[in-house]
């Protein structure tokens, strides 16, 4: 059944490294697409808990934290699908439209800035826009704009990300939105690469990074992981170790069978 579902998301695997990376990925991507539509939806669904924290003997499920107490890519993902602040683009099919979307849980009124932008996987940023001093209602589901597909500048919708930030008082918060599956989007190396600045990495790319994955082999959670670059923003995560190899979903689907090597 896992493979199954790896198999329609993201293509044929045939080695073990893929297979134990892409099953948590799947994982993540699948509950983080269910978790945003129902927050979207707010009151009408009014709540969501995700099957489950941990696991009480090793074994395969649905665990966001293993038996060894090593977090997988849906404990990191739960921790940004969760954010109090959530930016969301929501795709309308029947409208060929994007609705840009914030949603606020939090019980008091937020001033924020939005920022939205396109990319296409060779690292070309070809449309941006900007939405400051954004006022939003307290624990409510804000459409900020709702875009026509036709008055994008792009002649393709595949093998592009929408990209979404939200910066307010609390913290910054992104989101990203893709039209394809990953096995239908031919990925670019996204020349990862970071600095140290004491017990912080700091990560940057040239082309869109998903699923950006830090191994570090050893008994403490990192701040963040399996997460997604684009290359006009930088990363801040805290690592103890400096034993580490940072891998992301592009060194996974070259190993997928019968995908083209870019």
């Amino acid at each position: 059944r896992i493979l199954h579902f790896i198999n329609a998301h993201f293509g044929v695997i045939t080695e073990f490294d893929a297979f134990v990376y892409l099953s948590q990925l799947n994982q993540a991507e699948a509950i983080k697409f269910g978790v945003e539509h129902w927050r979207a939806r707010k009151y009408k669904t009014a709540g969501t808990l995700y099957w489950q924290y941990n696991d009480s003997w090793p074994v395969f499920s649905w665990s966001s934290v293993d038996y060894f107490k090593r977090p997988k890519a849906l404990y990191y993902y739960t921790k940004r699908f969760y954010a109090n602040i959530l930016p969301f683009v929501n795709y309308k099919l029947s409208e060929q439209a994007l609705e840009v979307m914030v949603i606020n849980d939090i019980y008091e009124e937020k001033i924020v800035e939005v920022s939205l932008e396109i990319w296409n996987i060779t690292g070309e940023k070809i449309w941006e826009k900007k939405y400051e001093k954004i006022q939003i209602p307290r624990d409510f589901v804000s459409t900020i704009d709702i875009l026509k597909i036709h008055d994008l500048p792009t002649n393709t919708l595949s093998n592009t990300v929408v990209y979404i930030v939200v910066q307010s008082n609390e913290g910054k918060f992104d989101n990203y939105f893709l039209f394809d599956n990953f096995r239908d989007i031919q990925l670019s190396d996204p020349e990862l690469s970071y600095t140290r600045d004491g017990n912080n990495l700091i990560f940057r790319c040239k082309r869109p990074a998903f699923g950006v994955f830090i191994d570090h082999g050893e008994e403490f959670i990192l701040s963040d992981n399996f997460f997604t670059l684009v290359p006009s923003v930088s990363k801040r995560v805290k690592c103890l170790s400096n034993k580490i190899k940072v891998k992301s979903l592009y060194d996974y689907l070259k190993k997928v069978d019968g995908r083209k090597k870019n």
